[in-house]
């Protein structure tokens, strides 16, 4: 048996990603906490990376600069071609979007080789004949092919180890009082009895028509959570931040929000917003409005928001209808199905929930009393696939005055359907929402079908 075919290798895939590392340090803490030097098939990139693993571990910046000082130090700068080589590796660069890509790109090509010289070990042995019975030989040599063969995939666990975790998790639930939560309290008790909380890992699709209230929800649950003393991180491609800080300016303070925006302030209403101010500067709240929303810019901002916050607990995307891969691609529907698996990834990763803003089509228009469903969330069948919880807001006083021409009155009640749970049940809670204040609050009256009496609720409820 003879054959002869080159090892697999992404040349070009660890020069791009060394060059991104060199370019923004969040494709650092991607790359070192993805890769082992030994992914690298070129010895130089290998010494680079090295470098950049010791850099990072001093909390140092990684940049052409450092790298030189650092390789000179460990005398291995010749060894990489010196000052010209590095170089011709940041002109590699091309965007730290791709460089989710490039380190799987690497990763993979790593596994894939030491997958082969696995097999090629096994048959260079079978070849020399030192073997006592088929049996014997295929017993001992497939250990080495299960693990060569897992590497990359992810270990499975035993029944015994996943009731430990289990019993833990109990246990913690127990000393806590027996709370119902499982995860990140939203704030609303109504709320809480039907979700449990936002779970770490979850993907959470927050949709509605415009008007409905979805960026305001999601700045209340972002202070809520911040409450816990968990850190949030807000990511907002629709609007500025300041916008989104002054509806919270708003709800904490109670005064309405138009008068905050156009700062038609009595001097009573100054101490108060600047008392609403401080407050929320005491809140573990980090914005972002100047993202590319290009999905690995993203990816990478949120991943390094953890690295440097290890408490972060909730993240929020506003919205999955501004977000882009970068690739080509005529399919929108297959773009948005990228998006969703990759967010749910990002959730397990980061071991938070993630909640995505995300647009109702006007299909739903046509529904009884316009009233959507999961059929009804835009671009992509993949969302609803992908979602782990997906909450459709709707308000019939919004229709009402469109139709009639009027206003809406200054509170209302909006629906909060939790349309698919995959952790408990499915059912609709309602919300008072003082949209002038941008704040929504636990409703006293139970959500009804259209010409039923509402049931006032009781403190026990």
């Amino acid at each position: 048996m003879s054959y002869k075919a080159e090892m697999p290798q992404a040349f070009e895939a660890e020069q791009a990603l060394l060059g991104s590392a060199m370019a923004d340090e969040g494709v650092v803490s991607l790359a070192c906490s993805t890769l082992q030097t030994s992914d690298f098939v070129d010895q130089r990139n290998r010494l680079v990376f090295e470098s950049i693993l010791r850099l990072s571990k001093a909390k140092k910046a990684v940049d052409p600069t450092t790298i030189t000082e650092d390789l000179k130090t460990n005398r291995t700068l010749e060894d990489v071609g010196g000052v010209d080589y590095l170089f011709e590796l940041a002109r590699s660069y091309v965007s730290v979007d791709n460089a989710v890509f490039y380190c799987e790109l690497v990763r993979d090509n790593s596994n894939l080789k030491n997958y082969i010289l696995t097999l090629d070990g096994i048959l260079k042995k079978y070849a020399t004949g030192e073997i006592e019975s088929p049996a014997s030989f295929i017993a001992e040599t497939k250990p080495a092919i299960d693990e060569a063969a897992s590497k990359g995939t992810g270990d499975f666990q035993d029944m015994a180890a996943v009731v430990d975790e289990a019993a833990e998790e109990m246990s913690k639930k127990k000393e806590s009082g027996g709370s119902s939560l499982t995860g990140m309290d939203t704030g609303f008790d109504k709320l809480n009895a039907i979700t449990h909380g936002l779970n770490p890992g979850d993907l959470i699709i927050l949709a509605g028509r415009p008007s409905m209230g979805k960026t305001t929800l999601a700045g209340n649950l972002a202070m809520n959570a911040a409450k816990t003393g968990k850190s949030v991180a807000f990511v907002e491609l629709e609007m500025r931040s300041v916008e989104i800080v002054n509806r919270m300016i708003a709800s904490v303070s109670n005064i309405a929000g138009e008068y905050i925006n156009t700062s038609a302030l009595a001097e009573a209403e100054w101490f108060t917003v600047e008392s609403a101010e401080k407050k929320l500067k005491g809140l573990k709240v980090f914005f972002t409005d100047k993202s590319t929303g290009l999905l690995g810019d993203i990816v990478s901002n949120v991943t390094r928001q953890k690295n440097s916050h290890p408490d972060l607990g909730l993240v929020i995307i506003d919205s999955i209808s501004q977000i882009r891969t970068g690739a080509k691609s005529e399919n929108r529907q297959n773009e948005v199905a990228t998006i969703t698996r990759t967010l749910k990834q990002l959730a397990r990763t980061l071991k938070c929930p993630v909640v995505a803003l995300c647009h109702i089509n006007r299909d739903s228009e046509n529904n009884a009393n316009c009233v959507p469903s999961l059929s009804n969330l835009r671009e992509s069948g993949a969302i609803e696939q992908d979602a782990d919880l997906v909450i459709l807001l709707h308000r019939d006083s919004y229709y009402e005055a469109q139709k009639n021409g009027t206003e809406e009155p200054d509170m209302t009640t909006t629906q909060c359907i939790v349309a698919k749970n995959r952790n408990g049940r499915v059912g609709t809670i309602s919300l008072d929402f003082y949209k002038k204040y941008s704040r929504f609050q636990d409703s006293r009256f139970e959500p009804r079908a259209k010409g039923e009496k509402a049931k006032l609720l009781t403190p026990e409820d």
